[in-house]
């Protein structure tokens, strides 16, 4: 049974999003959980959670300090800039207030294929669509969907499978087997 999706790593008995001996984010039954240097800094209820979205690269240098510096340069050259050289982040929506709020994490050592951000980030972009980002809180029905998703081939033909089967996993609900 695989125990990661690109960042999403199971740990512990949970799921996080990041390498668990860095800064990253928990996700717990309660809400979700960000922790920088072995401390819990801020927590969100599921309630408040309205959109929940990565940025994030396969490689960790895609990250680095150095890559932030050739973005100064090339916008110095025009040239567009947006995400280089960018920690690897989750973010969303929050509701009552309603707020931004972002987390950066730490990129584990391992490479994440493109094809697991992708699919790690439409996992994340239809739970939240449907309304339903308390289930990534349930330990074992992310890991089921993830199972799930495992068996799918990626690529730009694959793509339609791979949509149903999310919808097919959150239409089944954290309740049913899939």
């Amino acid at each position: 049974m695989p125990d990661r999706l690109g960042p999403l790593a199971f740990t512990d008995g949970e799921w996080v999003i990041g390498d668990p001996a860095g800064d990253h984010v928990r996700l717990r039954g309660d809400g979700l959980s960000h922790w920088v240097g072995g401390v819990e800094t801020q927590q969100i209820p599921w309630a408040r959670v309205m959109d929940i979205a990565l940025d994030v690269q396969p490689h960790r240098r895609d990250h680095s300090k150095r890559l932030r510096k050739v973005a100064v340069i090339l916008s110095w050259l025009g040239q567009p800039t947006e995400h280089v050289g960018l920690p690897a982040s989750v973010g969303g929506l929050a509701r009552c207030p309603y707020e931004e709020w972002s987390a950066d994490f730490t990129h584990h050592a391992y490479r994440y294929p493109r094809r697991e951000i992708t699919a790690a980030c439409k996992l994340l972009d239809e739970v939240a669509t449907s309304g339903r980002v308390a289930h990534l809180g349930d330990p074992e029905w992310l890991t089921a969907v993830i199972h799930k998703l495992s068996g799918h081939r990626y690529g730009s033909r694959a793509r339609f499978p791979r949509k149903r089967a999310i919808r097919e996993v959150l239409e089944a609900g954290p309740d049913r087997r899939l």
